[in-house]
Formats: structure tokens, C-alpha cells, sequence
């Protein structure tokens, strides 16, 4: 399924070092969703689940690139950050009908995470 995506034409150093960067930026915004949403109820933790998401999807982009420009020594900065992505990219992101790519699984499955995590954990968790 995942034949030619571009995450295995990395040697294994940039690759690691990728995974790292966006484990970090994962957990960062699952932390911040987190506590954001503690104290709200069930509706309003949803929907910090589906802006935590939605800002992901839209500035993990830019830190991909600052992984491959600042630390892999790769192609001057472009400023990725662009349009927000609209309704029918987070859908398809979010129901697996996107790209087969590993980033694009990985948003979906970040997403659900995120989603049960905002709803199951509640008020009384600590996080």
C-alpha cells in the first residue's frame, strides 16, 4: 500500500530524525488539546479535538519542512503554511479516503486519538 511514498526514500538518520520532530509535535498537540478541553463538557471537548486537528493539518506542514531544512541540511526555507485545509481535505483525512500515504494515515489516526482521548479522559484526568 505504501510502495513509492516518500518517507522510505529517506536515508535512516533524516527519517528518525522525522519521526522524532512530529512525535514531539504529535504529543504537543495532544497535550494541548488535553487541557484545553478539561473542564468542558462532551460537545466542547469534541470540538477542541476538531480544531486541535484541524490547526495540526495545517501547521505540521511547516515543521516538516524546518526538519528537512534546518537539521537534514535540505533545500533552502519555503514558508509551507498556507490556506487552511478546508472541510472536504479534513474528511478525507479523517475517513481514510485520502492520499495512501503513511502522512496522510497518520493524520486520520491522529485524529480519531485525538477525539477519543478529548472524550473519553473527561474533567477528573490529569494530564
Amino acid at each position: 500500500m505504501y510502495r513509492g511514498d516518500p518517507f522510505f526514500q529517506l536515508d535512516f538518520l533524516t527519517a528518525a530524525g522525522l519521526l522524532a520532530v512530529l512525535a514531539v509535535f504529535t504529543l504537543a498537540a495532544l497535550v494541548a488539546v488535553r487541557r484545553v478541553g478539561r473542564g468542558r463538557g462532551i460537545a466542547g471537548r469534541a470540538a477542541v479535538a476538531i480544531l486541535g486537528f484541524w490547526l495540526f493539518a495545517w501547521v505540521a506542514p511547516q515543521a516538516v519542512a524546518l526538519w528537512f531544512e534546518v537539521l537534514a541540511g535540505g533545500p533552502p526555507w519555503v514558508l509551507e503554511i498556507g490556506l487552511p485545509p478546508g472541510p472536504e481535505r479534513l474528511l478525507a483525512l479523517v475517513t481514510f479516503r485520502g492520499p495512501a500515504t503513511l502522512a496522510a494515515h497518520g493524520q486520520g489516526a491522529l485524529f480519531w486519538g485525538m477525539l477519543v482521548m478529548a472524550l473519553r479522559l473527561g474533567r477528573a484526568a490529569r494530564f
